[in-house]
């Protein structure tokens, strides 16, 4: 993946929408007090044939608290730019109204072939709700395969990441409002694309930079460190931190050595009567999903999943609050000093709780998390 330069040192403080089911038995908590925040994700519902109408969220969350201009945060939201069969994940750093920084990866059901990477989990449990023969890709991991795909079916000479790079390189050092000005610039059919965005020739490049802009302006919030420097090194990747069902998309920011900025959320399938599904949940990218299921993001099904959670396992700290002091853990630390951390939990017996390592985290997995957010620390190093 690639490396970007950003800001932070993060805790969770917005909380969004409800409803997401746990992995089965090993799920995770014992109490807490902390208040979470009420999002203004977007929920759209659709109904086929007589089915059970699918919910969809962004994620977002507009009434977030946002921090004083010396603290670093980011943003971040899922949305479609690119048409009905893919969803994108959008994540900024920002300081005051300034985006620091953006990635996005966006995945995609495809025909199973030995052609594509599918995200981890893929031949496991959660491989098991993709409809026949389709495969859940992230096109960050299967750059070379799907450009090469864009080459054949488009005539592209731009590949797939490197659009990307000069989308979310243009928005680097600008403010919503200033992307803003471009993408009304971009809504100009005769304007030649790669004039405006050097790099960049997707057609749907001003959807790209409306994400950008959405997430800088309405996505979830997750707070980072008092600094004065702006000079950071980032990275983002997939993981499994958590058994067979989920997956985890993990972005953390380096200052040096030390692990500044963190955001974490986990997607997994589950009831299409229940919960909401990421976007495009009822139109094309749905269509890869098996009937009466969705993908859903843990983090804007918070509500709903940490019931389910306190139903099956009693637990009494949801899910949100669980990351939450799992991140803080790392916060500040090196990454000799978490692999400590993680050290102590592997020595934990059978009676005793992660919650004596890491304050305020009670997941069976902590140490998962934990390895995650490393493995994410060494590659942005």
């Amino acid at each position: 993946m690639k490396k970007g330069y950003v800001a932070g040192c993060m805790t969770l403080t917005a909380v969004l929408l409800m409803g997401c089911a746990a992995d089965g038995a090993s799920e995770e908590s014992t109490d807490t007090t902390t208040e979470t925040e009420t999002s203004t994700s977007i929920v759209l519902e659709s109904e086929k044939d007589g089915e059970v109408a699918v919910k969809t969220s962004n994620g977002a969350n507009a009434s977030a608290e946002i921090p004083g201009d010396d603290t670093v945060y980011m943003r971040q939201l899922y949305a479609a730019p690119h048409g009905e069969k893919s969803v994108a994940v959008v994540t900024v750093t920002m300081k005051g109204e300034t985006i620091l920084a953006a990635e996005i990866d966006e995945f995609q059901f495809l025909a199973n072939s030995d052609e594509w990477t599918g995200v981890v989990n893929s031949d496991q449990k959660f491989g098991e709700n993709y409809a026949e023969d389709q495969l859940l890709i992230s096109k960050q991991e299967n750059d070379e395969a799907y450009s090469a795909m864009m080459a054949e079916r488009g005539d592209s000479t731009v590949t797939w990441g490197n659009n990307i790079k000069a989308i979310t390189d243009f928005a680097a050092g600008k403010t919503a409002d200033e992307l803003k000005e471009t993408a009304e610039t971009l809504a100009d059919e005769s304007v030649e694309i790669p004039d405006v965005v050097s790099g960049a020739t997707f057609v749907d490049t001003k959807g790209y930079l409306e994400s950008i802009i959405e997430a800088a302006e309405t996505g979830a919030v997750s707070v980072g460190m008092e600094t004065d420097s702006d000079d950071f090194t980032q990275a983002q990747l997939i993981a499994a931190p958590h058994g067979e069902q989920s997956f985890a998309i993990v972005t953390v920011a380096m200052a040096g050595d030390t692990i500044a900025a963190v955001f974490m959320d986990e997607w997994q399938f589950l009831g299409a009567d229940s919960y909401a599904g990421i976007p495009n949940s009822d139109l094309g990218f749905g269509e890869g999903v098996v009937s009466g299921q969705v993908l859903a993001s843990k983090l804007a099904n918070d509500e709903a999943y940490s019931d389910l959670m306190k139903t099956n396992m009693d637990a009494t700290y949801t899910w949100s609050e669980n990351i939450q002091a799992i991140i803080h853990a790392t916060i500040g630390k090196t990454v000799d000093e978490v692999n400590e951390v993680i050290g102590e939990l592997s020595e934990q017996g059978e009676g005793d709780s992660p919650e004596d390592v890491v304050s305020g985290a009670t997941f069976v997995d902590t140490s998962g998390y934990l390895q995650a957010i490393v493995d994410a620390a060494k590659q942005a190093q």
